[in-house]
């Protein structure tokens, strides 16, 4: 084995008298270190200096960044003043407060002067890579909830005025059809052929099935549903084709580019997490963190993470089910089908009016007529759940 050579002592005296290499610096860092010096003296000679006797650490902030600026790689004209400051501000705490504002004047002038002799700094705009803004959820609106309440109070003692009649309908949020009645010729009433961006040899596959209208779509039972199983594990998650998952939101963002928008979330359940993300500027309506979700479409991992593009928002029961309705009319895609009943839905069902009386819904126990057709299309029960209540609309 061959011995490696011990240093001697006058090696390391050689060695430790050697000084370190300056690093560079560029023109940009040095009047940025002079342009701090230069706030941190103005601070303390504001009011003619009166703040002083207040500045217990000022010598270490000022020295701070003149020993920073020496030991780099700057212009040589700058370091013999850099020197002086650092011997100034080195002896500054032992001059009673009074006698501090002469040599700190002084000294910003030094500084201005170097500040004067770099170069300009250009100043160039360039488009962040990425900004995330966090989507907060408000709180609960105390006094919406007591004055609920006591709504909820004055019905169950049958002191509540019926003025569903004589209030106006409330507005409507944008790009969302207002109040209408079901098969209003505007609204629901609207022939597919007249939908803006509908694809048109699925109007005419539909059209040849009977379904002309938008209430016609809306009313379409399905003949079956095809039920599918949230995954619990990871590796259920690496499944093939549409996967569907629930959970909790724990976290919910906005992603922007220079030339992109997408609003994404973190769904989290027992023993896995999944990220999912939609690139549309008007993405589905999702719920606050901390509330469930389920989503329907293909998974993809990478470096063990996983994450789902543009899935569909979807309901599943207690036991994790999702089911997906099958229509089964010829020469029509499903997919297709159930994207276009969900466009509708979300547009006009917020502004649809119900057609049957409260006590009515109330005594018959019966769906009211947006929540009958949202069962329809996205079920959380069974084949029959909700039909009952069509009959009132044959």
């Amino acid at each position: 084995m061959k011995k490696v050579p011990e240093s001697t002592d006058a090696e390391e005296e050689i060695q430790a008298s050697q000084p370190e290499p300056r690093r560079e610096i560029t023109a940009a860092e040095t009047r940025d270190f002079l342009d701090q010096l230069a706030r941190l003296l103005r601070f303390a000679l504001r009011d003619e200096g009166l703040h002083l006797w207040e500045m217990r650490y000022l010598d270490g902030n000022l020295l701070r960044p003149t020993r920073k600026l020496l030991a780099r790689e700057i212009e040589e004209e700058l370091r013999p003043d850099l020197e002086a400051l650092e011997a100034v501000f080195s002896t500054l705490m032992e001059l009673p407060w009074a006698d501090r504002a002469e040599p700190l004047s002084l000294a910003l002038e030094k500084v201005e002067k170097g500040l004067n002799s770099l170069p300009e700094a250009s100043v160039e705009m360039a488009a962040a890579s990425e900004v995330l803004l966090k989507v907060q959820s408000p709180g609960p609106n105390k006094k919406e909830e007591r004055e609920e309440g006591k709504r909820r109070r004055g019905r169950r003692r049958g002191r509540a005025k019926k003025q569903n009649d004589e209030q106006p309908e409330p507005e409507a949020p944008s790009r969302r059809a207002p109040a209408h009645n079901l098969g209003d010729p505007e609204f629901t009433g609207k022939a597919l052929s007249d939908l803006e961006g509908a694809d048109t040899a699925l109007v005419d596959a539909l059209k040849l099935a009977g379904i002309e209208t938008v209430k016609d779509l809306i009313l379409l039972p399905p003949t079956r549903h095809a039920n599918l199983k949230c995954a619990r594990e990871p590796k259920a998650l690496k499944a093939k084709g549409e996967v569907g998952v629930t959970g909790k939101v724990v976290a919910r963002w906005s992603r922007l580019a220079p030339n992109s928008c997408s609003h994404e979330l973190e769904l989290a359940w027992d023993e896995a997490s999944i990220r999912a993300s939609w690139d549309s500027s008007e993405p589905p309506r999702l719920p606050a963190v901390g509330e469930r979700l389920s989503l329907v479409g293909p998974v993809s991992e990478e470096d063990g993470n996983f994450s789902m593009s543009n899935p569909v928002v979807w309901r599943a029961d207690s036991r994790g089910t999702i089911r997906l309705p099958v229509y089964g009319i010829e020469a029509v895609d499903d997919v297709a089908l159930s994207n276009l009943i969900r466009a509708q839905l979300s547009w006009s069902l917020p502004g649809l009016r119900e057609s049957l009386p409260d006590n009515v819904l109330r005594m018959g126990n019966v769906l009211g007529l947006r929540d009958a057709i949202r069962e329809l299309h996205v079920p959380l029960g069974g084949i029959r759940h909700g039909r009952t209540r069509f009959v009132f609309e044959e």
